[in-house]
């Protein structure tokens, strides 16, 4: 699934709390926010990458726009600001790091040649791991993840 549409979708989730809420403006707020981000950053994409770089610079106004619902949305759930709990810290660490993932993976589509693109993707792929394994998962978890690593890789273990 392409990143901006991916992106499209997981907003979805964070709009519609807020709309819910019954708060609209402050998606209007968010939107007029990003604008004078966008503009200037869609004439830059497109006039050095084309439309390759607009598809860029949409992409990633759709992942501050992604980042910013999210953080509004968390703001307006009941209990979130009187007891920030582990569940809020996990969901905005992974919120960041697909966030991230998603930047320089469109970051890479800018690098020229096919053994270049597949080292910023392997790379990025390795520091998403690294982020999910130490902030994301927590003890028991990890636990788990080896256990089923441990049975899955019995099978090609020679004796």
């Amino acid at each position: 699934m392409p990143g901006p549409l991916r992106t499209a979708i997981l907003a979805q989730v964070p709009f519609a709390t807020i709309q819910a809420a019954g708060r609209p403006d402050l998606t209007a707020r968010i939107h007029l926010i990003e604008l004078p981000l966008y503009l200037p950053t869609l004439w830059w994409m497109a006039h050095g990458w084309g439309i390759e770089g607009a598809a860029i610079a949409w992409m990633l106004r759709g992942g501050f726009d992604l980042a910013a619902q999210y953080v509004v949305a968390i703001t307006l759930l009941p209990g979130r600001r009187a007891d920030p709990s582990h569940a809020g810290r996990v969901n905005g660490d992974a919120l960041v790091a697909v966030s991230f993932t998603s930047i320089v993976l469109a970051a890479a589509a800018m690098v020229p040649g096919l053994a270049s693109r597949a080292a910023v993707v392997f790379l990025v792929l390795v520091a998403f791991v690294a982020l999910g394994w130490t902030r994301v998962l927590d003890a028991d978890e990890r636990a788990y993840a080896r256990a089923i690593a441990t049975r899955a890789t019995a099978r090609f273990r020679v004796a």
